[in-house]
């Protein structure tokens, strides 16, 4: 069983009830590196933190959402 599973149905009436699993972001990389990890997301880009403002204002509202984990990374972790 997963984290976010066991965290669901051991504190499903408080938070946290999910996991937010976020890839990386954009920040200070040099170019090449960038574009490389850029070219190997399904999305084609790197996430901006906007991105996962949104992702956990979702979480906080999302009142029957519990045990679940919410990958934030541009298709990464489903490419795998």
């Amino acid at each position: 069983m997963n984290r976010a599973r066991v965290l669901g149905s051991e504190r499903a009436q408080r938070p946290p009830k999910a996991v937010l699993s976020h890839g990386l972001q954009q920040m200070r990389l040099p170019a090449a590196e960038r574009e490389r990890y850029a070219n190997a997301t399904p999305l084609g880009t790197i996430g901006a933190p906007a991105d996962v403002v949104t992702a956990i204002r979702y979480l906080i509202s999302a009142t029957y959402v519990t045990g679940e984990t919410l990958f934030v990374d541009g298709g990464r972790h489903g490419a795998r």
